[in-house]
């Protein structure tokens, strides 16, 4: 009797206090968080909830997409360099580079980041992919036929 009424008093109180513990101007969908598990950190403990912090790194890259998607590409190169600062091997950040040069049309520098993005992005077969997807189209576009037919190649893989 006593361990139902504990554990149900337990569950009330992890999710009122999980409502209350991230505020929404840093909160991120979950599928961020375990994206870029290596720059997020879960806190918790069997008497505590669970929660998460933003890093300070993700708080960049989100400052820089919502940059670039308002127009404003040399703020946001500014802020993932920053944000390379810290964390320099991040495959992630070098992506989202490599995406904004690309949109920028400086597409043999969109090349190079997204290859740099691939020398770390270990397991993470949908971000390689998209890497030598995006190597592809930049490519393509500076007339290496070649090089894009290659690139598309490790797509398949």
């Amino acid at each position: 009797m006593w361990l139902k009424l504990k554990i149900s008093i337990i569950s009330i109180s992890l999710v009122l206090v999980s409502g209350c513990s991230i505020s929404s101007k840093q909160s991120m969908p979950l599928a961020a968080v375990i994206d870029k598990s290596e720059s997020s950190q879960f806190v918790g403990s069997n008497t505590k909830p669970v929660t998460y912090q933003i890093s300070a790194v993700d708080k960049l890259m989100n400052d820089a997409k919502n940059l670039q998607k308002s127009g404003q590409p040399v703020k946001a190169i500014a802020i993932l360099e920053r944000a390379l600062r810290i964390r320099p091997r991040n495959p992630f950040i070098w992506s989202q580079m490599a995406q904004l040069r690309y949109s920028q049309q400086q597409y043999k520098e969109a090349e190079s980041l997204a290859l740099r993005s691939n020398q770390y992005v270990g397991s993470n077969v949908v971000l390689s992919q998209s890497n030598w997807l995006l190597i592809a189209n930049a490519r393509a576009k500076l007339g290496n036929k070649a090089g894009s037919i290659a690139a598309r190649k490790k797509v398949g893989k």
